[in-house]
C-alpha cells in the first residue's frame, strides 16, 4: 500500500470515528433531555394547575387563559402557614440532631476498634432493611407511656431514630477516606476527641454531612404516617397530613391541592440549590486548612 493510500484510509477512519462520536453525543443529549422532561414536566404542570382559574379545571392539557393566585389565597386560609412552620421546625431540628449523632457514631466506627464493633455496625445496616411502618405501633405505645404523643419532641425523636442508621452508614464512608495522619497530627497538637471531630473531621467530611442532612430533612418533610399517628392536635399537623385533608370524600379542589403541592415543594428545592455547591466543592477544603 502506497503512502497516499495509507493517508486516505486513516482520514476515512477518522471521519467515521467523528461521525460515530457525533451520533453518540446526540443520543446522550436526547436521553438527558428526555430524562429532564420526565422529571420536570409533572412539576411544571403542577405549577400550571395551581395558577389556573377554578372554572378551567376541566380543560385537560390546555394552558390557562389567565393566571390567578386564588388557590394560594385558599391555601393560606386553610392555615398552611402554620403547617409549613411545623414541618420546617420538625425537619430542621431532627435532621440536625441526626447528622450530629451520626458524625460522632461514624467517627467511632471508623477510628476505634472495640469488641462487638462489627456486630453493632451490622445491626445499624440491618435496621435499614425493615420498613419503618413496623415501628408505628411500638412507638405509639412507648411514646404514650412517656407522654410524648402530640408533641414536637416525640415526632423529632421518631425521625432521628429513622434517619440515624443511614446517616451513620453514609458518613462512615467519608470518614474512612480521610487519612488517619490528620488525627495523629491533631492529637500531637493536644486536640481532644470532640475538638478533633469538629475542627478536623467535620470540614473534610462536609459534603457527606450535607448529603446526610438533606436526606434526613427530606424524609421528615415528606413523612406522613408517623406524623398522622403521633400528632393529634390540628394546630400541630405537618404539611403532608394537612395536604391529605384537602382531598374530599366527593369532590376535590385540584387547584388548591396543586397550590399546596407548590408550597410543599419550594423549600426542598431552595435548600438543595443552596447546599448542592457544598456537596462537590468542599471535599478537600478542610484538610488544606
Amino acid at each position: 500500500m502506497s503512502r497516499t493510500d495509507l493517508r486516505f484510509v486513516v482520514a476515512r477512519a477518522r471521519r467515521k470515528g467523528n461521525r460515530a462520536g457525533t451520533v453518540r453525543g446526540t443520543i446522550a443529549i436526547l436521553a438527558i433531555f428526555a430524562a429532564l422532561m420526565l422529571f420536570v414536566a409533572p412539576v411544571a404542570w403542577m405549577f400550571v394547575i395551581s395558577v389556573r382559574p377554578a372554572d378551567e379545571m376541566g380543560n385537560g392539557l390546555a394552558l390557562p387563559t389567565e393566571i390567578t393566585f386564588e388557590a394560594f389565597d385558599k391555601v393560606a386560609d386553610f392555615g398552611f402557614i402554620q403547617f409549613f412552620a411545623n414541618s420546617l421546625i420538625v425537619g430542621v431540628i431532627s435532621a440536625t440532631i441526626s447528622v450530629l449523632l451520626a458524625l460522632l457514631a461514624a467517627y467511632g466506627f471508623s477510628r476505634r476498634r472495640f469488641r462487638g464493633r462489627n456486630a453493632l455496625l451490622f445491626t445499624v445496616v440491618l435496621s435499614q432493611l425493615f420498613p419503618f411502618v413496623m415501628l408505628v405501633t411500638p412507638l405509639y405505645i412507648i411514646f404514650g407511656q412517656l407522654s410524648l404523643i402530640d408533641s414536637y419532641l416525640g415526632i423529632i425523636i421518631a425521625y432521628v431514630a429513622i434517619t440515624l442508621p443511614f446517616s451513620v452508614y453514609m458518613l462512615l464512608g467519608y470518614i474512612d477516606s480521610i487519612p488517619a495522619s490528620l488525627d495523629e497530627a491533631a492529637e500531637i497538637d493536644g486536640a481532644g476527641t470532640l475538638r478533633l471531630i469538629f475542627r478536623i473531621i467535620l470540614p473534610v467530611a462536609w459534603p457527606g454531612l450535607v448529603a446526610s442532612w438533606i436526606y434526613a430533612f427530606t424524609l421528615a418533610w415528606e413523612e406522613y404516617l408517623l406524623a398522622s399517628v403521633l400528632l393529634t392536635s390540628p394546630d400541630k399537623r405537618t404539611l403532608p397530613v394537612a395536604m391529605a385533608g384537602l382531598f374530599g370524600e366527593f369532590t376535590t379542589q385540584w387547584d388548591v391541592v396543586m397550590a399546596a403541592g407548590v408550597v410543599a415543594t419550594v423549600p426542598t428545592l431552595i435548600i438543595f440549590l443552596i447546599l448542592q455547591r457544598r456537596l462537590v466543592g468542599n471535599l478537600a477544603g478542610g484538610s488544606v486548612k
